[in-house]
């Protein structure tokens, strides 16, 4: 089982995510955003290369949680790290 850990890139965004949904949508939809982020948390645990490849960078991976919102992730030893929490309108994974 691997550890999943956020880095403060990665937690900032996500935490500023979150906020957005309370002010302009609901508390309800703050909730199943999360449990969708914490159902891909619990696969990275025990699959970490489970998300893309990027394809270049072959240390980085791509874990998509909804159609707007992706984390990049970068797996060492036992560890995955969290380094980017992403809005897939705005960031070209190819690159």
């Amino acid at each position: 089982m691997h550890q999943v850990v956020w880095t403060e890139y990665a937690a900032k965004p996500y935490e500023e995510t979150i906020n957005y949904l309370v002010d302009n949508y609901s508390l309800d939809t703050a909730i199943k955003f999360d449990e969708k982020l914490n159902k891909q948390l619990d696969v990275l645990e025990t699959f970490p290369n489970s998300c893309e490849k990027h394809p270049t960078k072959k240390h980085l991976r791509k874990c998509k949680i909804t159609k707007q919102t992706s984390l990049i992730t970068f797996t060492k030893g036992n560890t995955v790290e969290l380094i980017m929490f992403t809005d897939n309108r705005m960031q070209d994974f190819k690159r």
